[in-house]
């Protein structure tokens, strides 16, 4: 064996045979990667990041706030399971019962909630497992609840995810295990988080980063985020959402935060450490750097133009608003009213049509316009009666002149006209 003494000869004669670049550059390669970070003084500059992709979302409007790279095609890793969890939400009543029925469930591997063949879980105890642990075969097993087969759950995730507005993505499996084609961006994946929250049953399911799930083997099950420590501990408002991490992926995030009733979303793909750190700073910036500018106040007058072209007083039900940059020019914004289809009588307080309010062509809000006063169509003003008397007047008017046709093609009146 070489004696300590001469390893570390060795390495001083190396050391001394390299140049000062080189040198500089191998102590930087042993440096740990420098974690997202901010000016607090001077938010007009963004912040310094080392991840692979950034985006960041007013989770109520849609709007996307800031992005770095954001549209770079990353793996998502388990990120994925925010889409597997919001379908699975979608397709399956909370009591439903859900039972294993895959005989090598245990080959799926990575993080899992050690499902044996058979056993059953309430669908909300499987979602919430599934979530927090990040539990792989829970999503098999959802997969196979859902559509039969992973590969017929996959369809229906890109299906999914281009109704979310994720077109940039493709998915090949419900728990993000490495696949070369299975892949999304941070811009997707972000309005993908955006759906999922607007469910009800998921958004619960994150809310929280720890909870005690059950199912018929076992009647404890303990399941933990691995982002308690790193973010729901640490930051203050934060409500979700899931982490995520293959060698090919890197460190990825997509956290969620709610603060004086706004909610921000972020997502951090491809960290070289903790995406969660560097969540923080990405998502403090953010809700400094960005206000909430109302639109549209509650009760608002608007006048509305109905399709007979009756003319109704109405006004909004609620605020509309939207995030604006403290140091950006502002953007225009439109509003767009559609009126019901099939409006006949009104009353004081009947929904009469819908208001949007749209930036860059993406509706960032919208609320109901109700009818101040009653009314009715123009074509209804007689009622029943006048549609009787009218439909008596035209069985009249028929009935002269087919007595008048009559008199003409008798023959008395031919003959009276030969004359």
């Amino acid at each position: 064996m070489r004696s300590p003494f001469l390893t570390f000869l060795t390495a001083t004669i190396l050391m001394a045979a390299m140049s000062p670049e080189a040198l500089a550059k191998q102590r930087q390669s042993r440096r740990r990667p420098v974690v997202a970070s901010y000016n607090p003084q001077d938010l007009k500059q963004y912040p310094r990041t080392v991840s692979k992709s950034v985006a960041v979302f007013d989770a109520a409007t849609g709007q996307l706030l800031w992005q770095m790279n954001g549209s770079k095609r990353c793996y998502p890793a388990s990120t994925t399971k925010i889409l597997t969890g919001l379908l699975f939400a979608e397709a399956t009543p909370a009591e439903a019962i859900v039972r294993c029925t895959n005989k090598q469930i245990a080959s799926v591997g990575e993080s899992s909630l050690n499902i044996k063949f058979n056993e059953s879980f309430v669908a909300e105890d499987l979602l919430r497992g599934f979530l927090l642990k990040s539990a792989n075969d829970a999503g098999v097993v959802i997969a196979e609840h859902v559509d039969g087969s992973t590969s017929k759950f996959a369809t229906r995730m890109n299906e999914r995810a281009v109704k979310a507005g994720a077109t940039q993505s493709h998915f090949v499996n419900p728990h993000g295990l490495h696949h070369p084609d299975h892949y999304t961006t941070a811009i997707d994946l972000g309005r993908i988080a955006i759906d999922a929250l607007k469910n009800p049953r998921f958004a619960k399911m994150v809310e929280k980063p720890s909870a005690i799930i059950h199912s018929s083997a076992r009647p404890a099950i303990k399941v933990t985020s691995r982002a308690k420590s790193l973010y729901y501990d640490r930051f203050m408002g934060a409500d979700g959402i899931k982490t995520g991490y293959t060698r090919p992926a890197g460190n990825c995030f997509v956290a969620s935060a709610t603060r004086d009733g706004r909610r921000l979303i972020s997502v951090v793909m491809g960290a070289p450490e903790s995406a969660c750190k560097e969540t923080i700073p990405i998502l403090s910036w953010a809700f400094r750097r960005f206000e909430r500018q109302v639109c549209v106040q509650s009760g608002t007058q608007v006048m509305v133009t109905l399709p007979d072209g009756r003319k109704v007083s109405s006004h909004t039900s609620e605020k509309i608003q939207r995030s604006v940059d403290k140091f950006a020019t502002q953007k225009s914004f439109e509003q767009r009213i559609t009126v019901l289809d099939g409006l006949t009588e009104l009353k004081k307080g009947d929904v009469i049509a819908n208001l949007q309010v749209v930036e860059g062509g993406i509706v960032i809000g919208q609320c109901d316009l109700i009818s101040d006063s009653e009314t009715r169509a123009t074509g209804n003003v007689l009622g029943p009666m006048g549609w009787f008397g009218g439909s008596i007047c035209l069985v009249l008017v028929a009935w002269q002149r087919g007595r008048r046709i009559t008199r003409r093609t008798s023959p008395k009146s031919i003959g009276s006209s030969r004359r």
